[in-house]
């Protein structure tokens, strides 16, 4: 899970300030609660817990920004499964990095590249 709470998006790139990046189900939703970043990336596969979880408890916890999952998991069938679950996008890491950055600029203000 990587978090920020800011973004300065330029035309040539993208400049992050990382709150934290987690590797668990229990710190990941520590941070968010914590940290309350405008952005999460969450990954699916963490070494210990679920993606997916972090997701709903993230919600149920009232996180309200954005979460957006970047994973080499099946599109066809967790897009829809992690917007059900509380994520605002689904991005596959094998086709859609591109759209994420471009994402990512709209969000903090920028026009897209791509």
């Amino acid at each position: 899970m990587f978090a920020s709470s800011s973004c300065d998006c330029s035309r040539d790139s993208i400049s992050w300030k990382w709150w934290a990046t987690r590797d668990s189900e229990e710190d990941a939703v520590q941070a968010i609660s914590v940290l309350r970043p405008d952005v999460v990336l969450l990954d699916l596969n963490l070494q210990v817990g679920s993606g997916m979880h972090v997701l709903r408890r993230a919600r149920a916890g009232g996180y309200t920004g954005k979460l957006w999952v970047l994973s080499s998991r099946d599109p066809d069938f967790y897009r829809s499964l992690c917007e059900k679950h509380g994520a605002d996008g689904f991005y596959d890491k094998a086709h859609e990095q591109l759209q994420l950055l471009d994402d990512l600029r709209v969000l903090a203000g920028e026009k897209p590249l791509f």
